[in-house]
């Protein structure tokens, strides 16, 4: 499926999509790193999507995808100074067309939740609302086509431990699906 892009960050090799996720000992769907590999950290163009929320009313969130390839820490630049923590993606030749563009808002490296997430939901993008879209490998650590969720930045449920989590909802199956559900 071929998806128009609003705006990205052009191109990035699939391995590094592919690092990053056995990182966290999972396999990302195939049609994520595709689409991700051309079009890094998009916003698509159809970036809105419909889902059925816990009491049956329907809602719709927009979606921004995070790239890779953003050093992060604080201040500005690319992996250098101000307090940065390096982690180079990009070769140098790839440094220029980065420099200065990607903010570490849409960089999937510094936007994995903290202890208010669940182990096994990898996020992926936002929406303008700063809701969480995410991969749900909870159930299956082992698929390549999880679940995609929103994850809800501020509404919190208790779990079985007694502690404080975002809330979670299901959107849809896999990853293809979602896409199918983005309109305007």
């Amino acid at each position: 499926m071929e998806i128009k892009s609003y705006r990205d960050y052009g191109t990035i090799d699939p391995s590094i999509i592919s690092e990053f996720a056995l990182k966290f000992g999972v396999n990302f769907p195939k049609s994520y790193i595709e689409l991700l590999s051309k079009h890094n950290a998009i916003r698509p163009l159809l970036e809105n999507f419909d889902y059925q929320e816990d009491n049956g009313d329907v809602s719709v969130l927009d979606v921004s995808f995070y790239g890779y390839g953003y050093g992060y820490g604080y201040g500005y630049g690319y992996g250098y100074g101000y307090g940065y923590e390096e982690i180079l993606v990009y070769d140098e030749s790839d440094l220029y067309k980065f420099q200065n563009s990607m903010q570490p808002s849409n960089a999937i490296e510094i936007n994995q939740p903290d202890e208010y997430s669940y182990n096994g939901v990898i996020v992926i993008g936002e929406s303008a609302g700063g809701d969480y879209i995410a991969f749900d490998y909870r159930y299956n650590i082992a698929t390549d086509n999880p679940p995609i969720v929103v994850m809800y930045h501020d509404d919190y449920i208790e779990d079985e431990n007694g502690n404080s989590k975002m809330r979670i909802i299901k959107v849809t199956e896999n990853f293809d699906d979602f896409l199918k559900l983005l309109h305007d």
